[in-house]
């Protein structure tokens, strides 16, 4: 490497807001491709962004692409949304036709419904209980890895932060629950994919492999099952077959960059 070069100009690099307890990326969308590369066997290397609402300079400096988070850079060139990502990452995985086969049935099969549902409805319901109920977002703070970020950078990237969220929330109906509106609309949500899984292992009706719309529930679900909600538990021992089927998605997926799901630590 020459002295001009930066060590992120060469490898492959996912550009995210950090890990938490219980969370791969406090960013969820960042979690589908940490688990997709562990599935595909790709080397990376996750890289913290430093929250882009404080006039503090981000140790990457990508400006208002920090918003279009997750990105990828493979030696120095970006790839800033999720199907440029996609099709990269298709196009590294060589000649091989059985690991073209594989990861083209991981990345491209998906069932448009539920993708959508996954990456629109059921998120807010995890924006809902991470950032808007107030115990919650206390204990989900407290453990996120922050780094080496100082006490009043961390306070003032927070306060944004969740001010964004709070906007973006404001659009959407379930902004406007109360608390026990929302369980009920969680447990509506629970009920449809506990039966789902009573019958079948994936998402994907008979399908015996893995599939992204499996891996856009997944996000949602690890960050439902972590320890920092307060309604974890509950979920685990209400809908077994949910647990199973992410227990089983966690198994195959686990790699050096991902937390484990154990709703019960």
């Amino acid at each position: 490497m020459s002295k001009s070069e930066s060590p992120l100009d060469q490898g492959l690099y996912l550009y995210q807001w950090p890990e938490a307890k219980g969370v791969d990326s406090i960013y969820p969308r960042c979690v589908i491709f940490h688990r997709m590369f562990n599935l595909l066997n790709i080397e990376y290397t996750p890289f913290n962004v430093t929250l882009p609402f404080t006039d503090q300079k981000p140790a990457e400096k990508l400006g208002q692409q920090l918003l279009d988070i997750p990105i990828l850079r493979d030696d120095g060139v970006l790839y800033k949304t999720s199907e440029e990502i996609i099709s990269h990452i298709l196009n590294r995985i060589g000649d091989d036709p059985e690991k073209i086969k594989n990861a083209t049935r991981l990345v491209r099969a998906k069932n448009y419904i539920y993708y959508q549902w996954a990456n629109e409805t059921f998120l807010n319901t995890l924006l809902y209980s991470r950032w808007l109920r107030e115990e919650n977002f206390r204990n989900f703070i407290r453990n996120v890895n922050w780094g080496n970020a100082s006490k009043s950078y961390f306070s003032q990237s927070i306060i944004e932060l969740k001010k964004k969220v709070e906007d973006y929330m404001s659009k959407f109906p379930i902004a406007k629950l109360n608390q026990r509106e929302y369980l009920h609309l969680l447990h509506s949500q629970l009920k449809c994919l506990e039966e789902i899984f009573t019958n079948q292992q994936y998402i994907l009706t008979g399908s015996i492999s893995i599939s992204r719309s499996d891996l856009a529930i997944f996000m949602v679900i690890q960050g439902l099952l972590s320890k920092d909600l307060e309604e974890s538990e509950m979920i685990a021992e209400t809908y077994p077959n949910i647990l199973r089927w992410a227990r089983d998605i966690d198994e195959k997926s686990q790699g050096e960059h991902t937390k484990k799901i154990d709703p019960f630590k």
